[in-house]
């Protein structure tokens, strides 16, 4: 999913998404897994520098950082060049004297948790699956200014404006507060979403029910938090 348009970084030139393939020359062939591990845990590149934080992979477990390091390798190498990120001179600034790499919170977990349970569906809403990123209103570098998973980020796309709505259980203002367990697994399974949504409804549709069920257990845990949409943005999010 593409970073909200609150949390833009000024550059001349944007480079299209890349392959992550074990290409030697312009994937990620020429990297040792310890290379890749560092970028996901502590946004840092193979070259040392600081990395946009765009991935919030930090806190995964040892187990699930070497899967995913397992399965980048299992690809075909896919040559494809991609061209460089080429930032104004307010963006060289703000990456050099702003932008730090930021490591876990605390000691990863070796293993991640399991079943339906709430600790399993924190663990993925906060570190797997960018529910909190989107979900939580931020300010151009990335700072939290709402309380977490209240909603109000704005994408600008193709097919109009998109509001990330409130999750948490306000009786009010909360987008499921009314939904019951098994309407949240249906709507995540079922795959489709809202044309142009940035929210990638179809990868979701492959999420486990166990899965599903723990995102929603955990959603339900947080403290209500009142937050309107002011009328333009609900209507659009409400229509679509």
């Amino acid at each position: 999913m593409r970073p909200p348009t609150r949390f833009a970084f000024p550059c001349t030139h944007a480079a299209p998404p890349g392959y992550i393939t074990p290409d030697r020359e312009t994937g990620i062939g020429k990297l040792t897994d310890g290379e890749i591990a560092r970028t996901l845990r502590y946004g840092v590149s193979h070259d040392g520098r600081a990395l946009l934080p765009f991935m919030p992979f930090a806190n995964l477990s040892d187990e699930d950082l070497t899967a995913i390091v397992s399965f980048l390798r299992s690809g075909a190498p896919i040559r494809n060049a991609v061209p460089k990120q080429e930032l104004t001179l307010l963006g060289r600034a703000l990456l050099a004297l702003l932008i730090r790499p930021r490591g876990p919170d605390g000691p990863p977990p070796a293993v991640s948790p399991s079943g339906p349970t709430i600790e399993r569906g924190k663990y993925l809403a906060n570190h797997v699956a960018n529910c909190l990123m989107c979900h939580t209103r931020v300010n151009d570098l990335g700072k939290t200014i709402r309380p977490s998973f209240a909603g109000g980020n704005v994408f600008e796309e193709e097919k109009g404006t998109f509001v990330t709505p409130n999750l948490t259980p306000d009786r009010d203002t909360g987008r499921i507060t009314a939904w019951t367990e098994d309407a949240f697994v249906l709507r995540f399974r079922s795959g489709v979403g809202p044309e142009g949504s940035p929210m990638p409804w179809k990868s979701f549709g492959n999420i486990r029910e166990d899965d599903a069920r723990a995102l929603y257990r955990y959603l339900r845990t947080l403290p209500p938090v009142h937050n309107p949409i002011d009328p333009p943005k609900k209507e659009v999010v409400a229509a679509q």
